[in-house]
Formats: C-alpha cells, structure tokens, sequence
C-alpha cells in the first residue's frame, strides 16, 4: 500500500528547501517573501521560514467578489419580493379600483 505524503507546512518547507538545495541556493539567501493563497498551511510556512506572507492577489480578489456577489445576490433576493408585493398592490388596485 502506496503512503500518502503529508500535506503540512514542514513537509511543504522541506519541500522548498530541498528544491532550492539541489540549485545550490536556500531559503535565506533567495526567498524575500511567500506569495500564496491565505491558507493556514501557507501562512505557517512563510512563518516558519521567517518570511512575511505575501496574499495571491488573485484569490483576494476571487474571494472578494464572492463575498459581493452573495450581498448582490440577497438584495436581488429583496427586491423581486418588493416588485412582487408592488405587483399584488397594482392588481388590486386596478381590479377594485382606484383607491385613492
């Protein structure tokens, strides 16, 4: 039976550090920084590399827009209630008459 790798932050540091090894280089004399998603697994190895964490832009700005959308998505939600209210309103206004 085949043995799963660990998926942890010192495996991955391992990992860079052995890679960045077989170059002839290492973690602190090539690394400034970590750009990654926000992830503990991530944020745990820039720390544990004594580098700062640097967010993926691009999943900030996937999360953000994620976030908007279900705030979109709610309002959306409010405001076909309220034309189906204004709606009923109109229908019966004009079935028994003018009411005003």
């Amino acid at each position: 039976m085949q043995q799963r790798s660990k998926f942890n932050a010192e495996t991955i540091l391992n990992y860079i550090k052995h890679l960045l090894d077989y170059y002839g280089q290492s973690v602190d004399k090539l690394l400034v920084g970590l750009v990654a998603d926000n992830t503990e697994v991530n944020c745990k190895v820039a720390k544990d590399a004594n580098l700062p964490h640097l967010p993926c832009q691009k999943h900030t700005l996937a999360h953000n827009v994620n976030e908007l959308d279900k705030s979109f998505s709610a309002v959306s939600l409010q405001h076909s209630a309220i034309c189906d209210i204004l709606g009923k309103v109109k229908q019966r206004t004009v079935e028994y008459g003018n009411l005003g």
